[in-house]
């Protein structure tokens, strides 16, 4: 099986690249067009959701990426992450 790469690009979806399906909420295999790649959307616009549409362009997404999870801080008031300042 071929190594799983999820990569977010600046101000654009996540690629999911590697044998990988993809399940629906009831468990149920999407179909998806490229076996070994999809693109899932993270400015929340797209009309093809999961999948990203390039709706993120039309609505000038911008994206906040960190390296590592502890770069982001959490929020003593709730169980939210919060971004760095």
């Amino acid at each position: 099986m071929d190594t799983v790469k999820i990569q977010a690009m600046k101000n654009g979806p996540f690629i999911v690249s590697g044998e990988v399906e993809i399940l629906d909420s009831q468990g149920e295999k999407m179909d998806t067009k490229n076996k070994n790649k999809a693109l899932l959307c993270r400015c929340g616009q797209s009309l093809n959701k999961l999948f990203c549409d390039g709706t993120h362009k039309k609505v000038n997404f911008k994206s906040v990426c960190v390296r590592n999870m502890s770069d982001l801080n959490p929020d003593p008031a709730s169980s939210r992450l919060r971004r760095p300042a």
